[in-house]
């Protein structure tokens, strides 16, 4: 494998070779290797242990101890090349072994322990795992499932190119201190068995340098993808950058926990989708087994939760990373060592879909929280089902000191009044450099509202904004379809408006727009029908007015336009009403809160009343506009409905959609805390 003599620390190298396809577990050696871990006692003395993969997926069963700077990978990672000795000739890159051992077309090799346990311990410093599948199954219900890679109390690590599925926790380090590597893994896990993606716990006095970069973190795992927490006066500086991180409970956890602890990090280009608290099933009902925290709730799901405990949270360092990408680049390595220093920013993320706030941070006992947030997309702007179910960006804190900057990284013009004044100068070139118009954030359908900043105690608060967008969701929704023939006349079914938003957001208005479709309401003469409400729905929904007439109601012959005017059109209620139990549970499940309606009959035909018998097809491209309690504007068209030729659909424009469901930018301020500077400037809600 290596030429020789070759030594590493001192000592030749010594290899141990695996196959699981071998029928009989042999020695370890070239020509006779293991096939299972299973009895094998790893010593300090082995440098490389070589792990074949199986094309008929057999599994290497048992677990393995790693110790001091040994190395653990497969053929597969050696074929794709990079895995270097650092060795008494220099640093000496290994040789694939394709035609000396194992398989022609190498593969991942699969590590499994019916016993459970951890399938990996690493118990030295500066070990290196690559290339290896870890399968957390083991041989019965009543064990639990394995975890990946498990270790505390050494330095350095480098666990790359792996994958881990079915586990309990892939990877669960403590009191790691130097360099950690966790690198370009796959993790997927199963709802209600795994645990947390990428686990890390320091306590005490040392620093970690950790970089977790370019890997899909776990799919359905019950707390966290990526959670790292540094404890009495740990110090953690965490670079977060370019990972998928998904279906998660929680996306990214950072906790600087009590007491005098510190966690610096960049969390940058990364896509954190879907992460849904306790809710693995997505019903938004708390399931039995969903209730992870035992606190009865049925708790959400962040993309980003900041914790910080009489301790301090960093993010607010560009350092090396001028250009905030998350990358050492070729000229950004100002003092030669080879890491990226800096880059401790949130920037050039798309935080979507967690059934939580995108960014939540969370302040108590006197900490410092120091925070940038530039670039990042919380929630599409042009998708609004991509919004988070709670705020865009929520920031707590009950004491302590809480500074940040919301869409820029550096700005001059303290006093926004657009002129260099005396002080401003910083980098001293006699220009005014005002913010990045680039920098700024965009926030779209956060269903909760887009900025909330909440000081209370003795919390001091000094938030500034820049050049951000915050776009709302908006709660209203309308749901209005035409199928098949003759809708609205005597021959036909009524037309029928469904009020299908939350719970308190009412209809107010509708106006339905026939003229782009080329067609008229037929009230008069042959053919036609009048104005007229069915089923009661005028009552229970309080029609006040039909193109301005009050009862009784009339729309005149050969209009365009209905409008429709009401003073409490209701949503669902959340009551369990007459005719829902539709399973005879006695509770109000998903799906059985029936929407109310608004039925009625009115003639349509084409120009001068040709033809008069419609299909719903014709009505594509009428237009509709309705207006809700809570301020909101919808406005869309009717559409082609695919499944049906007959038949058109009101699809909403996103364009339509005026004022979100929550506040763009709240800045409550309670008992002694302090805004000092909350500024929210040049920034564009609506």
């Amino acid at each position: 494998l290596v030429p020789t003599p070759v030594l590493v620390g001192g000592q030749p190298v010594q290899v141990v070779y695996v196959d699981p396809d071998r029928l009989a577990n042999g020695t370890g050696t070239l020509s006779n290797p293991l096939n299972t871990f299973q009895g094998f006692a790893n010593s300090a003395a082995n440098t490389l242990i070589v792990v074949d993969g199986s094309p008929t997926s057999q599994t290497v069963a048992g677990r393995v101890t790693m110790f001091d700077d040994q190395k653990l990978v497969s053929t597969s990672i050696l074929a794709a090349g990079g895995i270097t000795l650092n060795t008494n000739l220099g640093v000496i890159t290994l040789p694939s072994l394709v035609g000396t051992f194992g398989d022609a077309t190498p593969v991942s090799p699969i590590l499994q322990n019916p016993s459970g346990g951890n399938l990996v311990t690493l118990s030295g410093d500066n070990i290196e795992v690559a290339g290896l599948t870890f399968d957390g199954i083991t041989s019965g219900v009543a064990i639990p499932n394995s975890n990946g890679i498990a270790g505390s109390n050494f330095n350095g690590f480098n666990i790359h190119h792996n994958t881990f599925r079915d586990y309990t926790d892939a990877v669960a380090l403590s009191n790691v201190h130097g360099l950690g590597l966790f690198q370009a893994n796959t993790l997927t896990g199963t709802p209600g068995v795994s645990v947390d993606g990428f686990r890390l716990t320091n306590s005490g006095v040392g620093t970690l340098n950790l970089f977790a970069n370019a890997y899909v973190a776990p799919a359905s795992g019950d707390n966290a993808g990526v959670n790292v927490t540094a404890r009495n006066r740990a110090v953690i500086n965490a670079h977060i950058v370019g990972n998928t991180i998904s279906d998660n409970g929680q996306g990214v956890i950072l906790d600087s926990a009590a007491s005098d602890s510190v966690i610096r990090a960049s969390i940058v280009g990364n896509t954190i989708d879907g992460n849904r608290g306790e809710d693995r099933n997505g019903n938004n009902i708390l399931d039995p087994g969903e209730d992870v925290n035992g606190d009865t709730v049925l708790n959400p799901g962040n993309g980003v939760l900041l914790m910080a405990n009489a301790s301090r949270l960093n993010l607010n360092t560009v350092g090396e990373d001028v250009n905030l990408n998350g990358k050492l680049d070729s000229t950004e390595d100002t003092n030669g060592n080879g890491i990226l220093d800096g880059g401790y920013v949130i920037a050039g993320n798309n935080i979507t879909r967690n059934t939580g706030d995108g960014v939540a941070v969370q302040s108590i006992n006197n900490s410092v929280v120091n925070l940038i947030a530039v670039r990042n997309f919380i929630g599409d702007p042009f998708d609004n089902s991509t919004g988070n179910l709670g705020r865009g960006l929520s920031i707590a804190a009950s004491s302590g000191t809480v500074n940040a900057r919301i869409g820029f990284v550096t700005n001059e013009d303290i006093n926004f009044n657009g002129a260099l004044d005396a002080g401003e100068d910083t980098n001293g070139n006699t220009l005014l450099d005002e913010a990045d118009p680039l920098d700024a954030n965009n926030f779209a359908a956060n269903q909760a509202g887009g900025m909330f900043v909440d000081l209370s105690g003795t919390a001091v608060g000094n938030i500034v904004a820049l050049n951000n967008t915050i776009t709302g969701v908006g709660s209203g929704s309308l749901t209005f379809q035409i199928v098949g023939a003759n809708n609205g006349s005597l021959t036909g079914t009524p037309f029928s408006i469904v009020n299908s938003s939350p719970i308190g957001n009412d209809i107010t208005g509708v106006v339905w727009n026939l003229a782009p479709a080329t067609l008229e309401f037929n009230t008069t003469g042959a053919n036609s029908t009048t104005f007229s409400p069915q089923n009661g729905t005028e009552t229970t929904n309080s029609l006040t007015s039909v193109n301005g007439t009050s009862s009784p109601f009339s729309v005149t012959d050969q209009a365009t336009s209905l409008d429709l005017q009401f003073t409490s059109f209701l949503s669902v209620n959340g009551i369990l009403d007459a005719g829902e139990d539709t399973n005879s549970n006695g509770v109000l499940d998903a799906g059985e809160d029936v929407p109310p309606q608004f039925d009625f009959l009115v003639g349509t035909s084409g120009p001068g009343g040709v033809p008069s018998a419609l299909s719903g097809n014709n009505f594509i491209g009428s237009q509709i506009t309705a207006t809700f309690s809570s301020g909101q504007t919808l406005s869309g068209t009717m559409q082609a409905v695919a499944s049906d030729a007959t038949a058109s659909q009101f699809v909403a424009s996103a364009t339509g959609i005026s004022a979100g469901s929550g506040p763009g930018v709240e800045l409550p301020a309670e008992q002694a805390s302090r805004r000092p500077r909350p500024k929210t400037v040049k920034s564009t809600a609506y």
